[in-house]
C-alpha cells in the first residue's frame, strides 16, 4: 500500500482540501472529492489513458470542460507531454 500522510487524506483538524477554504451547503471538500462546478483529471493505469471526472449533471463543470476542450494545449499540458515523450 502506498504511503500517504494523514494531512493528505484529510484526517487532521485544520487541514483543508479546497485552497480557497470554501464550503458548499455547509460542508467542506472531502479528500478525493470534487466541488460543484469542478472536475479532476487523472491517469488511469488500467486503460493507459488520461481520464476526466465530473459529477453527473453538473452543468457548470460541463461548461468548464467544454471551454478547456477548445483551448486544447495549455502551457502546462504541452510542457508535461514534452517531458513525458522527450519532444
Amino acid at each position: 500500500m502506498p504511503f500517504a500522510r494523514e494531512e493528505f487524506l484529510g484526517q487532521t483538524l485544520g487541514g483543508r482540501n479546497d485552497f480557497l477554504g470554501r464550503s458548499y451547503h455547509g460542508k467542506t471538500l472531502r479528500s478525493f472529492g470534487v466541488n460543484p462546478g469542478g472536475y479532476i483529471g487523472f491517469f488511469d493505469p488500467k486503460s493507459g489513458e488520461d481520464e476526466t471526472f465530473a459529477v453527473v449533471g453538473d452543468e457548470e463543470a460541463k461548461k468548464r470542460l467544454e471551454i478547456k476542450g477548445r483551448a486544447k494545449g495549455t502551457r502546462r499540458s504541452v510542457r508535461y507531454k514534452r517531458f513525458a515523450t522527450g519532444r
